[in-house]
């Protein structure tokens, strides 16, 4: 359950690392009293929205409900009861309409206007209010029939709860259910950084609509159809909302921008374990179930069982289905990597299980081999193992050179790159040298490399990593790429945080001009971390004053604008704008396009 409870990741983690990623933007951008203005401004509209959706709700609650039902229910029973008693008693053969709704409004009107006449109409004497005849014994008497029952107090309770049910009309009415547009304060914030509340807010209003509409239209017809209260309470997802605006706001006046900064990147990073975790929860959980049903297999079943069947089993299969293609492979890759020796592929059942060995007829590897003659063919083995394993999604290696010579690194930084087209590959290195051989096999493949540079941090804390960075990065210099991206971040920013990375983005371009001189524009003849010399490349060097004038020209103007030189301000055009910084990016493309072709043939 804890596990599960950590894998939680929907639409509010996804909107959070949004807002991570704008708050930091600001604290870098400006300052942190823009990020506080900003969520206050937005903390107060919530806090309105909460308590006017419980006012609502408190208007439509099941006691609401039930006090209006209640109250249809006793105007209807004594309607009936007037029905039986007044109404019904005067209806007449000669009058179709005698003792109906009509007749009722009628004689109501009747009652209103004898008042106008003299208070105890009809008296003798006394003519018809409609025709102006002079009414008779019978019809004096029948007036006054009328006007008992126009009294009685049955109608009169009818009259008073047909009031009461017009108030309560007129106030579920009343009822201010738009009160989340499109264009509010709350309902643009909700939306961007909480939209499971966003739309739970949505659809609490839509069913509180639904069910004012449908009780106004049984009081009005005085129907007894009422829907029950079925809306769920939002005040606890408001709290947390606040209580993480709350937090937020302490953290951005109590932290410095560094530390804020640290903070939000922290969460950031917890919310992206959380939805990796949530992708691969079930595969978890059941490989976890796995484990647990075979350590109760292994500790109550196996010891009453004898292995030998399944040994012998195991190693007829593993010898008609995997040896001799693992036979085949590994001599594959023995030779490959130039570690084709006569080594012998052996295996040997024991307790159900098939164990394979290398040798070299009767001797052991290491009684032969030299150290770096038993890494190559241990390599050699690990990725026929690796090929005939369809599972393993990618592979990690921890500097797989050691003890090896040039030309033996260089053959595996390919056959490394070569296996990264069809999985993922890993490596971890110290040894500059296979660090750029696997560079330039990458290369020759057009894969292009991800590097990062783990070192020791502060306090010698080791673990520190530097994302897209190398001690030796030529690959990713040979483009503008990186300066692109910095010159693209740059231009999100303001002030001196735009300055810096103007600063970074020109030193990398003239990292970039450093590298093409070498690589494109002198055809790798003398090449870095390596021995060689190719003497033959001279023939594809095309020299072209021109395009040299243009290279220094701008490997000037970009250290003039990096940090780590001393200039004028003046000279610096201070400060280095971002404009400044593209249109030099344009012209090292423009270089790197002219210094690509080789000389032509003569």
């Amino acid at each position: 359950m804890a596990l599960r409870k950590l894998a939680e990741y929907g639409k509010d983690e996804d909107a959070r690392v949004d807002e991570i990623q704008r708050l930091t933007l600001e604290l870098q951008s400006t300052s942190p009293e823009e990020s506080i203005r900003r969520l206050t401004e937005a903390r107060m509209p919530v806090e309105v929205l909460r308590d006017t959706l419980k006012q609502v709700r408190a208007g439509l609650s099941q006691t609401e409900r039930d006090g209006a039902k209640s109250l249809l229910r006793e105007f209807n029973d004594t309607a009936k009861k007037v029905a039986a008693t007044g109404t019904a008693s005067f209806k007449s053969e000669k009058l179709k309409g005698a003792g109906g709704p009509e007749w009722e409004k009628l004689i109501t009107a009747a009652y209103k206007s004898a008042a106008v006449e003299h208070d105890h109409y009809p008296n003798d004497g006394d003519s018809c209010l409609l025709c102006q005849q002079p009414l008779g014994d019978q019809a004096v008497e029948l007036f006054g029939r009328y006007w008992e029952f126009l009294t009685s107090t049955d109608r009169t309770a009818l009259m008073a709860l047909d009031t009461q049910i017009k108030a309560k009309i007129k106030g579920f009415e009343s009822l201010t259910l738009d009160v989340f547009g499109e264009d509010t304060v709350a309902r643009t914030y909700l939306k961007a950084a909480h939209p499971s509340l966003d739309e739970q807010i949505l659809q609490l209003l839509a069913i509180l609509k639904l069910d004012r509409d449908a009780i106004v239209v049984a009081l009005q017809k005085a129907g007894e159809t009422f829907p029950g209260d079925g809306t769920m309470d939002l005040t606890p997802a408001f709290e947390a909302v606040i209580t993480k605006i709350d937090a937020d706001i302490a953290d951005l006046k109590l932290l410095s921008v560094a530390d804020a900064i640290a903070k939000l990147d922290a969460e950031r990073v917890e919310l992206r374990h959380r939805e990796v975790l949530s992708k691969n929860l079930d595969d978890i959980e059941k490989y976890v179930s796995d484990l647990k049903w075979c350590e109760v297999a292994d500790s109550k079943a196996k010891p009453a069982l004898s292995p030998r069947r399944l040994t012998e089993k195991e190693g007829e299969l593993f010898s008609r289905v995997i040896a001799e293609t693992y036979r085949s492979r590994l001599g594959q890759e023995c030779s490959g990597l130039e570690c084709a020796i006569p080594v012998e592929f052996r295996t040997m059942g024991q307790k159900g299980q098939t164990i394979r060995s290398l040798a070299i007829k009767e001797f052991a590897l290491d009684q032969i081999l030299s150290e770096g003659e038993q890494r190559a063919v241990a390599l050699a083995d690990f990725l026929t193992e690796a090929a005939l394993n369809e599972l393993n999604a990618g592979l990690i290696f921890d500097d797989p050179v050691n003890s090896q010579d040039h030309q033996r690194k260089e053959r595996i930084a390919g056959r490394l790159v070569e296996e990264a087209k069809s999985r993922q590959v890993i490596i971890f290195t110290h040894d500059l040298l296979f660090f750029t051989k696997v560079c330039g096999a990458a290369e020759r493949a057009q894969i292009e490399p991800m590097m990062h540079w783990v070192q020791r941090g502060a306090n010698d804390k080791p673990g520190f990593v530097s994302l897209n960075d190398a001690p030796i990065s030529t690959p990713q210099y040979l483009k503008t790429k990186l300066a692109e991206e910095t010159l693209a971040k740059a231009q999100q920013l303001l002030g001196s945080a735009r300055v810096d990375l103007v600063r970074k983005g020109a030193g990398q371009l003239r990292r970039t001009i450093e590298e093409v001189v070498p690589h494109l524009l002198l055809k790798q003849v003398v090449r870095r971390w390596d021995d060689r010399i190719m003497v033959t490349a001279l023939r594809r060097v095309m020299w072209d004053q021109i395009l040299i004038e243009e290279i220094i020209e701008v490997f000037e103007m970009c250290s003039a604008m990096m940090e780590g030189h001393s200039h004028t301000e003046a000279g610096t055009e201070a400060p280095p704008t971002i404009e400044k910084l593209g249109q030099l990016v344009e012209r090292a493309k423009a270089i790197i396009t002219k210094a690509k072709p080789d000389k032509p043939k003569n």
